[in-house]
């Protein structure tokens, strides 16, 4: 009789340890789990926000101030529109070329390449950022000889200096005779009275 009950009794003791150890073992695979998921959430949390900032990055900027040498420009027609793109050249210059029209309702191809490729002067105070509408910017034709007017006074570089127009950019075209090539210096700029507008929506003028 004692032996019956102490085998009984061993064998209750096995089954005891047996499910301790089996609790446990559930245990800490469930402690994994959650912790995996964690780790997980955190960095698919972590990879959006950094996808998001450089989306964001981007998305904004600040303008250049735009020149051109006065020389390049006084070769174009006093007569015919001006269309202007919005490119982006190695590294990192966000800059305008422009083409002027064979005709007086823009209706022929195009001269290739752009007759007038702007460069970077220095930065402007004027950002951008993901409402901001990059449609082309055109001078009508009865203002390029007010310009040319200004370039015949004896102006070497036409600067374009970009301002925030609602959704759009626009330029104020200006003429200096100080040398824009060093992006520090300082120009002192004469106003033409004349600036760039949208197109579209704003090109109901020639």
């Amino acid at each position: 009789m004692n032996k019956y009950f102490n085998f009984k009794s061993i064998a209750l003791f096995f089954s005891l340890i047996f499910f301790a150890s089996s609790c446990n073992s559930d245990d800490k695979k469930g402690d994994d789990s959650t912790n995996t998921a964690t780790s997980t959430t955190t960095a698919t949390t972590t990879n959006a926000a950094a996808g998001e900032s450089k989306k964001a990055a981007a998305l904004t900027g600040t303008l250049n101030n735009l020149w051109i040498e006065a020389s390049k420009f006084r070769v174009l027609k006093d007569n015919k529109k001006i269309v202007f793109s919005f490119t982006f050249r190695d590294p990192d210059l966000l800059t305008l070329w422009g083409w002027q029209c064979k005709n007086d309702n823009c209706t022929d191809n195009f001269p290739d390449p752009p007759a007038l490729e702007l460069k970077k002067w220095n930065a402007s105070g004027t950002s951008y950022g993901p409402n901001v509408i990059f449609g082309n910017v055109v001078i009508f034709r009865k203002d390029v000889k007010p310009i040319m007017d200004w370039i015949d006074k004896g102006y070497n570089y036409v600067v374009f200096v970009p301002y925030n127009a609602g959704d759009y950019i626009r330029y104020d075209i200006k003429v200096t005779n100080d040398d824009p090539h060093a992006e520090s210096t300082t120009l002192t700029l004469e106003d033409t009275g004349i600036d760039t507008n949208p197109s579209p929506p704003k090109n109901n003028a020639n």
